[in-house]
């Protein structure tokens, strides 16, 4: 039940976004870190209806990648607040990111250094590990 309504709440959020014409990435964000750090086992899928939502937004590119970094940032803050098992859990929404079909767009060598980035921090989480401030900052913020 607990999944359902997280995953509930997310969409009628991106939905919401949708239907105004204009994406809200911080509503998003806020959604997103809510629901992942009340249920880390869901926070992959959670992560993956945000990405597609901001990739369906229509904004240009250099700005979904702007906002998927965000995304990823959002995930690095909550695992941050959580124990070293539920780190591992946020590694798989990290790793979001890193694929094509839904993380960051594009093939430039920038997006490229921001894929191994996140293969990187990914890799940290999955050990249950913390993660490193230098590398967090290479997504930026919306804030």
């Amino acid at each position: 039940m607990k999944k359902f309504i997280t995953a509930t709440a997310l969409s009628t959020v991106i939905a919401f976004s949708a239907q105004a014409q204009e994406f809200d990435i911080n509503a998003v964000l806020s959604e997103l870190s809510a629901s992942c750090a009340a249920a880390p086992e869901d926070c992959a899928a959670l992560t993956t209806t945000a990405m597609q939502a901001i990739r369906a937004s229509g904004l240009p590119a250099e700005v979904m990648n702007q906002h998927i970094g965000a995304v990823v940032s959002t995930v690095v803050a909550v695992s941050r607040t959580v124990p070293p098992a539920a780190r591992a859990q946020l590694a798989a929404a990290v790793a979001v990111a890193s694929d094509p079909s839904v993380g960051f767009v594009g093939s430039s060598a920038q997006i490229q250094q921001q894929v191994a980035a996140v293969q990187t921090l990914a890799t940290s989480l999955s050990g249950g590990g913390e993660v490193s401030d230098v590398i967090v900052s290479q997504f930026g913020s919306t804030s």
